[in-house]
């Protein structure tokens, strides 16, 4: 894939993390500057941008972001440690989640059917919070910060990941542990395939590794020539998409873990994401929200 510039945007703040809905109609950026704003990709015009913190809390930057699977919710994190989540339409809030130690939210990710998110935070628990009912289901925990979590396309696993040099897969009948390995590094990605038999994770120095849900056993490393900050698969489950210390993105075919593309990039990048139809890129670099595709 030879990509170029299709557009940017840049906004008022430094952005610090992305999720695309799931149509990849619309992407939304949380900001250093506490804002929540939510972009049309098509041309990256505003469709709106809300605070996501109260008083006392208005200037703590907002640190995490994610879409619910059908598109309809919106839910913020901050470093101020509440949640809050949005109607992804209009930007009205209509939940918001604290936290008692008010440890940052450094992960979110929605249950596939929309009734529970999952947010990770820097006091090690990954907290499970029914949206309907709006309380806690299940707590699950790290022995430091908590710092990605995903759920499988069925909603029955969840893995997360930390500053323990863990990660760990959940069952979430019971929400009990199946299995935890150690990493190398410090892990600050982890996701499922598509499919949900695969789990990537970065957090092995300069590579991301791709393993079996069922037992943990190894079934490719994807390397690079530095460390690897984040890994992700594409939407479509074609791709798998690394970014590297050295200011590289590779682009990895998901079947067969060959390289196929080298992207150098002249900024530091804080979040990346495929677009669903598999033919871009969107990135965040600094206050720069940058389309690349063919």
């Amino acid at each position: 894939m030879s990509v170029k510039l299709l557009r940017e945007k840049r906004l008022p703040s430094p952005v610090v993390r992305i999720s695309l809905a799931p149509g990849g109609e619309s992407v939304a950026c949380a900001a250093q500057n506490g804002k929540i704003y939510v972009l049309r990709v098509a041309d990256l015009a505003i469709q709106w941008a809300g605070r996501h913190g109260g008083a006392p809390w208005r200037k703590a930057a907002a640190s995490a972001v994610s879409y619910a699977c059908d598109g309809m919710a919106l839910a913020s994190g901050s470093f101020e440690g509440s949640t809050v989540i949005w109607t992804a339409q209009s930007g009205k809030p209509f939940l918001r989640i604290p936290h008692e130690s008010q440890s940052w939210v450094l992960a979110l990710g929605f249950e596939p059917g929309g009734d529970a998110l999952a947010i990770a935070h820097q006091d090690g628990v990954v907290a499970i919070w029914d949206v309907a009912n709006n309380i806690e289901r299940a707590r699950l925990v790290h022995n430091g910060y908590a710092t990605a979590v995903d759920y499988a396309a069925t909603g029955k696993r969840i893995v997360s990941a930390g500053f323990d040099k863990r990660i760990r897969l959940w069952d979430t009948s019971e929400y009990e542990e199946l299995w935890q390995a150690e990493a190398l590094s410090l892990p600050s990605s982890v996701s499922f395939s598509p499919d949900g038999g695969r789990i990537l994770a970065n957090g092995f120095e300069e590579m991301a590794r791709i393993v079996s849900v069922e037992d943990y056993s190894v079934i490719e490393n994807v390397v690079h020539e530095d460390e690897v900050i984040s890994a992700s698969f594409s939407p479509g489950g074609q791709w798998i998409v690394t970014y590297c210390r050295d200011r590289t993105v590779g682009l990895w075919d998901a079947e067969s873990y060959e390289r196929l593309e080298t992207l150098p990039m002249r900024d530091s990048v804080s979040d990346i994401a495929p677009l669903p139809d598999e033919e871009a890129l969107i990135l965040a670099t600094g206050p720069t929200i940058r389309v690349l595709g063919r």
